[in-house]
């Protein structure tokens, strides 16, 4: 039913705009504006109906396999913390979620969680990052992986709502997703409101390296 209503409105706005696009030149230029404008609009609309359930078709298996490599990373993660945190059988607190790179054309880029393990607020799924905003956006300018406490990337940059979702957060490791030859795609995030950097060993380099293998995983899903 969708892709029936793209067809039959497509090529009416097409109309419409060309015909508003023409309007602003005189003569022989109105005609060649106006077909131009025509022809993509017409044509943007025809792929969307073609295309479009393919692409959201590809974004939900791809979201399905990242959640996984997620959880299977969350557990290596675990066992890879400090000894100290592991006594007495207890599991260290970690979550972990994949930022997509959105926005752009008509307004800056931004990140904000596509795909997450369990533990996170409605609040914080919601919040969108800018480059150079916290952790995620430090990675993501810097293009390298980026850990630290909580407090360590509360700069003047943030919003008071950022701030306020995340005052909870206690350590962070951030990681881009990029694929080859192309540029940043997301940034894979490690964090804790429980335990701190140091704890989960976040700095270490072997916690940093498995943490760059699996974010180079999922960027092959991109």
């Amino acid at each position: 039913m969708y892709n029936v209503l793209l067809l039959i409105v497509a090529p009416t706005v097409a109309v419409i705009a060309g015909m508003a696009i023409g309007l602003f030149a005189p003569g022989t230029l109105s005609f060649i504006l106006f077909i131009c404008g025509t022809g993509l609009v017409y044509g943007c609309g025809q792929y969307y109906a073609l295309y479009g359930p393919t692409l959201r078709a590809k974004k939900s298996t791809r979201d399905k396999v990242a959640r996984c490599l997620l959880e299977e990373l969350k557990g290596k993660l675990e066992k890879l913390a400090d000894s100290r945190v592991r006594s007495g059988g207890q599991r260290p607190s970690i979550r972990l979620n994949v930022m997509d790179v959105r926005g752009g054309l008509l307004r800056n880029r931004y990140l904000q969680m596509a795909v997450c393990t369990t533990g996170y607020r409605e609040a914080e799924v919601e919040l969108q990052w800018l480059v150079g905003q916290g952790a995620c956006g430090l990675a993501w300018r810097e293009k390298r992986q980026v850990a630290g406490g909580g407090d360590d990337f509360t700069s003047d940059t943030l919003s008071n709502t950022q701030r306020e979702v995340c005052r909870d957060v206690k350590s962070v490791l951030s990681t881009p997703i990029k694929p080859r030859n192309r540029r940043i795609q997301g940034i894979m995030n490690v964090d804790s409101t429980v335990q701190t950097a140091a704890q989960l060993r976040l700095k270490k380099q072997d916690v940093q390296d498995i943490a760059q293998v699996y974010g180079d995983i999922i960027a092959e899903l991109y």
